[in-house]
């Protein structure tokens, strides 16, 4: 059985979690996420179809949660389960997004944007143009 003080304690951290996320600055998609995949991954997970790599398309939201067996890019609310997020953080070149060979590399600001867009539910906007 655990103890008064122990479950207040629980309580009291739980909230300051809860609070820590509500705190938190939404993410903006046109100003800061699209930004970067247009930058770093639109060359081979964008809309155009002849340069586009592993059939997976970042421009879309259809693309990116797109079921590509048994993972997703991009599973809203959850960053640690996004490929994307993987691939980013990954010490395998040949894992590794971007590319090495690119000569791009995603800084931690870039990278934090991404996952914190993810975790609160990656909604894409449409671009003001359409």
């Amino acid at each position: 059985m655990f103890s008064k003080s122990l479950l207040v304690t629980r309580a009291f951290l739980i909230l300051c979690m809860y609070a820590t996320q509500l705190l938190q600055a939404k993410v903006d998609f046109t100003n800061e996420v699209r930004p970067i995949l247009s930058e770093y991954c639109f060359h081979c997970h964008g809309p155009d179809k002849s340069t586009r790599k592993a059939e997976l398309r970042l421009d879309l939201s259809e693309g990116a949660q797109k079921d590509l067996g048994g993972y997703s890019a991009v599973i809203a609310g959850k960053p640690e389960d996004s490929e994307l997020v993987f691939r980013l953080h990954s010490d395998d070149k040949d894992e590794l997004m971007p590319p090495p060979e690119t000569g791009k590399r995603l800084n931690d600001k870039q990278k934090k944007i991404l996952e914190d867009w993810i975790r609160q539910g990656a909604e894409y906007e449409e671009h003001w143009s359409f």
